[in-house]
């Protein structure tokens, strides 16, 4: 009986297998998957060999098009999940229902993480859902807009960016420290 050489690699929704009785072709396609970082792109999550798909006739503004290019949705989630301020986040914030403070811990480390300190409603998405709290883009704006007083807003339409004020600092603060257990 042939020996049977198996890797799964699994990293938020993503999960890969790789099995084959040929060791050094499953070790090959291990480092092949671990050297491409998949990065977010305007239509979600693409491998480093992008698909062919019909480009959007919407025209970002190049300040945001800069967000969304270098954005690394896995990249950022790691970063996140590594801070000393995880255990609070996962408690006050992602066992949580309000989507105010999730929207608030993207924006938050959102100038740590990135080139950028503002993010899209697409960019917050991505990172709820690869947390596992996914927020769609829509209820993101609207959210962002019921609650203005925490929110910095630039641009328009699809050319929106977000960005958390002084206020919504202090507040998400306040949240992750125990301060305000009501959300």
């Amino acid at each position: 009986m042939e020996q049977i050489f198996r890797i799964r690699y699994k990293k938020g929704d993503l999960e890969i297998e790789v099995e084959s009785t040929d060791k050094t072709f499953v070790n090959s396609k291990i480092e092949e998957l671990l050297k491409s970082q998949p990065t977010i792109s305007d239509k979600g999550v693409s491998s480093v060999k992008p698909s062919k798909t019909k480009k959007s006739s919407r025209k970002l503004s190049p300040s945001v098009n800069n967000i969304t290019k270098s954005f690394n949705v896995n990249l950022f989630v790691d970063r996140l999940q590594e801070s000393e301020k995880w255990s609070s986040i996962d408690k006050r914030v992602l066992s949580k229902n309000a989507m105010v403070p999730r929207i608030m811990m993207c924006l938050y480390f959102a100038n740590t993480f990135t080139d950028s300190e503002y993010l899209t409603s697409k960019n917050i998405d991505d990172i709820t859902n690869v947390v596992g709290v996914k927020i769609l883009a829509g209820n993101v704006s609207s959210t962002i807009k019921k609650k203005r007083v925490y929110f910095l807003i630039e641009g328009k339409g699809h050319n929106t960016k977000y960005k958390l004020s002084r206020a919504g600092t202090k507040e998400f603060e306040k949240i992750i420290s125990g301060e305000e257990e009501d959300q």
